[in-house]
């Protein structure tokens, strides 16, 4: 296939078990965000290696009067969980004109730490914690997911309910809605 200079990847609506949009052939969503450095390496004795910091997105250049376009439904899951729980809490979370990172908001409130204090990996298990609960994934798929015992998973997720409590409110209702009306 001849190059045509333009990148068009195949579109996926069906494909992600999450549900996402993605992309193949290629995945542009794969390419890095972050600066990435290349070291090229010296061969002479007492030299020091030449480093190289380049933005691989930034090697996509667009059509003259044309630009890319890059949209986010950043936390949508959660977005939408507060929109249906009516949570005061949770809807704070997105009222700031330039939200923090939610993850790590969350991962301070229940480590009780100032956000700058919160590790990568206190972020990623709040990241579990919020999807656990959203999909309903309960204690036992928690624990496997978080590595750590099913009462500890219990108590994370117990800890979020504490916190978020309309969301525990919104989740027995649909229940109770779902066996009154009947499942699927």
């Amino acid at each position: 296939m001849p190059c045509s200079g333009f990148i068009s990847p195949t579109w996926n609506q069906t494909a992600a078990v999450s549900g996402r949009l993605s992309a193949k052939h290629p995945n542009i969503q794969a390419i890095p965000t972050q600066p990435i450095q290349i070291a090229k390496l010296q061969y002479i004795r007492g030299k020091e290696a030449e480093v190289a910091t380049i933005s691989p997105r930034s090697m996509f250049v667009s059509s003259d009067g044309w630009t890319f376009l890059a949209a986010d439904f950043s936390h949508i899951e959660l977005r939408i969980l507060a929109h249906l729980t009516s949570d005061p809490e949770l809807l704070r979370l997105f009222q700031e004109p330039e939200p923090p990172d939610i993850f790590s908001t969350l991962a301070s409130q229940w480590r009780g730490i100032r956000v700058d204090q919160v590790k990568l990996a206190d972020r990623e298990q709040a990241k579990r914690i919020v999807y656990a609960l959203v999909y309903g994934a309960g204690k036992d798929r928690l624990s496997e997911c978080l590595h750590v015992s099913t009462s500890q998973a219990g108590q994370f997720i117990e800890s979020f309910l504490q916190k978020y409590k309309e969301v525990r409110t919104f989740t027995q209702r649909t229940i109770q809605q779902c066996h009154q009306r009947g499942g699927f």
